[in-house]
């Protein structure tokens, strides 16, 4: 069974601002957004320690979850969900969720929203890779390859944020 480092309820009390906003639609983002963000930012063989541990985890990665895995993982969650929360999909076709009163955020705002999720994300997940880098004693598990083709390396031009 996978185990969810996160839940539904943490993720929404993290970056939900709406107290009435329906958290199942985290419920199958969580393990997609653990796999693809945690577990590239930790390294197979911490991640995996991370996982086992889970449950009666040890301070050095209590502190981790506390102080980074769950912001960033949270901001991700968000971001993978993002279309869904706005769009559904049934046999009716692509469908917008619509209230009665509420209105439907244009194109380039939502956008903008998704990837401040996505930013807010990303600052997450450096953070954490940092303080590894930085307490790397404490974690002899972690691993990051920063060199040629890794996806912290830019080779080719220039960053514009």
């Amino acid at each position: 069974m996978a185990i969810n480092v996160i839940t539904e309820s943490e993720v929404a009390n993290l970056v939900v601002t709406d107290v009435s906003f329906d958290e199942s639609y985290f419920t199958k983002y969580i393990q997609k957004a653990q796999r693809k963000y945690l577990r590239s930012a930790l390294g197979e063989d911490l991640y995996n320690d991370y996982l086992s541990n889970f449950g009666s985890l040890p301070a050095n990665y209590q502190t981790l979850k506390d102080e980074f895995i769950d912001q960033m993982l949270a901001y991700f969650v968000v971001y993978e969900a993002f279309m869904e929360i706005r769009d559904k999909l049934t046999n009716q076709g692509v469908m917008h969720n619509r209230t009665e009163f509420s209105e439907q955020t244009p194109s380039f705002d939502y956008a903008q929203l998704r990837n401040e999720y996505n930013s807010n994300g990303n600052f997450w997940q450096a953070e954490l890779i940092n303080y590894l880098i930085e307490n790397n004693t404490d974690y002899p598990l972690f691993s990051y390859d920063c060199g040629e083709g890794s996806k912290t390396s830019n080779n080719k031009g220039f960053i514009i944020y």
